[in-house]
């Protein structure tokens, strides 16, 4: 057990950075044990590197210490639970997944004074999303996992005969957990919820002139259904349904001095955009 000493018109120290643990005896840690003391250890090493990196200035954009805390502490756990999960469990996992899906809105059958009338729209996405992980027990794998899609969009209005094009790049890095459902089957059905941080950039066209750049910055919360299924001993194939979850941020357009934010939410399961691959375990 940690105990902390309280002085008042001061702020708590943080033991990763180090703060009053030489300097002020009354901060200095107790019954710190090898283990604790490692994982500190380590929280300092990957916060240094975390704060230099581009995708700590990304986090920033956000101006929210809630969601900063929130995501560096996602990773010291999924860090801590590669370190000090059961020896005797070998089982690490790299593998990647990859998905196309294409959808279309006809706006002649949309409601009147509906966005979508008058305007019919194409849509395409590729997406790969490749991870690695390590099963803590029989039941549960943690890992990363990173994202990302490439999305096509054609708008024909119907009105002045005009047409619209925008393209997406969007990429993500994340943490994810997995858990199994039916265990001693063959064809395993799992549970995988994940936190994901995404930059996308959208490029408008029309008439084949670009008219303008949108910028995102938003956190992903899925949740995931996945299914596997062993080709050797080494080698599964991999099968992921579209996820449930929600997501929230900002976005900028070139004529915007600010951020505008959003939210949204997809709460319905369908068959669009299932994501196939193969994942090798070590």
């Amino acid at each position: 057990m940690i105990k902390f000493s309280n002085v008042k018109n001061s702020p708590p120290p943080d033991p990763l950075k180090g703060e009053n643990e030489t300097k002020d005896p009354l901060f200095t840690p107790r019954c710190v044990t090898a283990s604790q003391m490692t994982t500190i250890t380590y929280g300092r090493n990957i916060r240094h590197y975390f704060e230099k990196s581009k995708f700590y200035t990304f986090a920033r954009l956000f101006d929210n210490q809630i969601v900063m805390r929130q995501l560096f502490t996602m990773l010291l756990v999924i860090t801590n639970l590669f370190l000090y999960s059961q020896d005797q469990v070998k089982n690490w996992i790299v593998g990647g997944a990859l998905g196309y899906d294409h959808s279309t809105v006809d706006g002649l059958k949309a409601d009147p004074g509906s966005f979508n009338n008058g305007v019919k729209t194409a849509s395409d996405e590729i997406l790969f999303q490749p991870y690695f992980g390590k099963a803590l027990n029989t039941r549960w794998i943690a890992g990363f996992i990173t994202r990302y899609s490439l999305r096509t969009s054609n708008s024909d209005f119907y009105e002045d005969n005009r047409t619209s094009k925008s393209t997406t790049h969007n990429g993500g890095l994340g943490v994810f957990a997995r858990y199994l459902v039916n265990p001693d089957h063959k064809l395993a059905f799992y549970i995988e919820p994940s936190v994901l941080a995404e930059l996308a950039e959208t490029k408008l066209k029309e008439r084949g002139d670009v008219t303008g750049t949108i910028n995102t910055a938003s956190f992903a919360i899925n949740v995931t259904p996945v299914v596997t299924y062993p080709l050797s001993d080494s080698f599964h194939f991999v099968g992921k349904f579209n996820p449930v979850g929600f997501e929230f941020g900002s976005f900028k357009t070139d004529d915007q001095s600010g951020k505008t934010k959003f939210s949204d939410f997809n709460g319905i399961l369908t068959l669009n955009g299932i994501q196939v691959g193969v994942e090798c375990r070590l």
